[in-house]
């Protein structure tokens, strides 16, 4: 009975020593299959293209505030108008 755990430990031991030789071998595949200068590329694109949306989404932003703000000054009476625009 004294045994079986030390047993049981080696056992697992040798299990995940298999399991990570073989995602070894899987990641080393990978990398070999990797293109770096054309994933720094393909990143590259994708920042530009988020900063653009960016800029996009801000500028549309702040016309959709204009006309919503033009909109409720013509809809207030004169008294209750507080904004500086003209």
């Amino acid at each position: 009975m004294g045994y079986a755990l030390p047993a049981q430990t080696l056992k697992s031991t040798q299990a995940m020593s298999e399991a990570m030789k073989g995602a070894t071998r899987a990641m080393g595949a990978m990398n070999r299959q990797m293109n770096l200068p054309a994933l720094q590329k393909i990143m590259r694109e994708f920042e530009m293209q988020n900063e653009r949306m960016e800029m996009t989404s801000e500028v549309m932003g702040d016309a959709v505030d204009d006309v919503f703000e033009v909109r409720v000054l013509r809809t207030r009476p004169h008294t209750y108008q507080t904004s500086e625009r003209t």
